[in-house]
Formats: C-alpha cells, sequence, structure tokens
C-alpha cells in the first residue's frame, strides 16, 4: 500500500509519527506531514491526500496558548496544489 511505503519512507528520513502526522524538526523550524483520510475510503480502497506544514519555534514560544502541530502551523499546504496545474488530490 502507498500509505505504507510513504510512512517508512519519513521514518527513515528522521520524521516521528504521531497519529497521522509525523513532524521532524530542524532548528527553529518544525515540517509537519499529515496523512488525511477521506470520508469516502472503504475497506477495499483507501483514498487520502497528504498536507504539509512548517511551525516556527520562535513564533510558537510567542504564543503560549499555541500548539506544535500541523493544525497550528504558520504555513500549510495541500500536496496537490504543487502539481502543474493546481488542484484538490485525493
Amino acid at each position: 500500500m502507498i500509505s505504507d511505503q510513504l510512512f517508512t519512507f519519513l521514518k527513515l528520513n528522521g520524521f516521528k509519527k504521531k497519529g497521522n502526522s509525523f513532524s521532524k524538526t530542524s532548528g527553529y523550524l518544525i515540517y509537519f506531514i499529515q496523512i488525511q483520510y477521506s470520508s469516502s475510503s472503504t475497506s477495499k480502497e483507501v483514498s487520502f491526500t497528504v498536507n504539509i506544514g512548517i511551525g516556527s519555534v520562535m513564533l510558537w514560544k510567542l504564543d503560549e496558548r499555541a500548539k506544535q502541530s500541523y493544525l497550528h502551523c504558520h504555513w500549510q499546504e495541500r500536496i496537490g496544489f504543487y502539481a502543474d496545474k493546481p488542484f484538490d488530490k485525493w
């Protein structure tokens, strides 16, 4: 399955897994890769998209309420928007 290969690749490249999210710290930045499964997935076919985010440790320190997570990243995008013709890919 593609998602299993992605999980293995990310772990081999220093990302830590928590639920459906992976994160890697480099200096003052934390890189997030989140696997978001579609509600239309079935036991025979799984659809998902990949969300990418970057957060600044320095900015998070200024806002004590913010969590260091994909949902609170300072920049985020879906992987489909990096295609030649950007689209929301599942």
